[in-house]
């Protein structure tokens, strides 16, 4: 069990999904209050109506004890309104996907299955990222301040700092970016310095996933979940 927290802490501070990025204080500029007040939920609407959304992704994560980057690279998909996976094909097979509030960590080892209510840091994350893609400001303001910057040519910068203290011990600053509903990089922060950032290509919006696909994407749902509205 020790090894998959291990692992856990690598794999979700990703991205939700990867934990890092060297000291990352907003880059271009002060926030503008019409950007706050119109243009980020003006672009979370935008994020609310697909129907789905996947892209190849690399991430580096740099750490202080290590001359050289970890990087890993594979394809996220993410199912509004609450599922998600990413799943890495180099350096070794290994996928991360959650649905609602559970997380299930899968690799050659076996697998194991995590309820997030239980641990409150890494869902913190994991609600930013998916309160992002399902244009979910609400979940996101709950867990995070925000710093929305509208960029040249359509583009954006989204930078989010902790409402929570635990949260904070662990993380100083989280920023996405992308081009209207197409994510570009995911950078995060942590408090001892090491950095991750994850850039991502091939995005495809409005994905749809079939049933068979959906399944075999991220696993099949029991009966009760299947059932509940959405």
């Amino acid at each position: 069990m020790r090894a998959w927290r291990d692992r856990l802490a690598t794999m979700v501070m990703l991205l939700a999904a990867c934990l890092a990025c060297g000291l990352l204080a907003p880059a271009a500029g002060p926030l503008r209050a019409q950007d706050a007040a119109t243009e980020l939920p003006a672009l979370l609407a935008r994020f609310r109506a697909l129907r789905g959304l996947s892209a190849r992704f690399r991430e580096e994560k740099r750490i202080a004890l290590l001359e050289e980057p970890l990087v890993s690279e594979g394809v996220l998909h993410f199912a509004p309104p609450a599922r998600l996976a990413r799943l890495v094909e180099r350096p070794a097979p290994a996928s991360m996907v959650l649905d609602g509030d559970e997380l299930r960590l899968t690799d050659a080892r076996g697998t194991e299955r995590i309820d997030l209510q239980r641990m409150p840091v890494v869902r913190a994350f994991v609600d930013a990222f998916r309160a992002v893609l399902a244009g979910d400001g609400a979940a996101l303001d709950r867990s995070f301040r925000t710093r929305f910057r509208r960029e040249p040519y359509g583009s954006w910068t989204l930078g989010l700092s902790p409402r929570s203290r635990a949260v904070a011990r662990a993380t100083r600053w989280v920023e996405l970016s992308g081009r209207d509903v197409r994510i570009a990089q995911l950078r995060i922060l942590e408090v001892s310095g090491d950095e991750s950032r994850t850039t991502f290509s091939d995005v495809v919006t409005n994905r749809t996933y079939a049933a068979a696909e959906a399944a075999r994407i991220f696993g099949a749902r029991p009966a009760a979940a299947r059932a509940r509205p959405r």
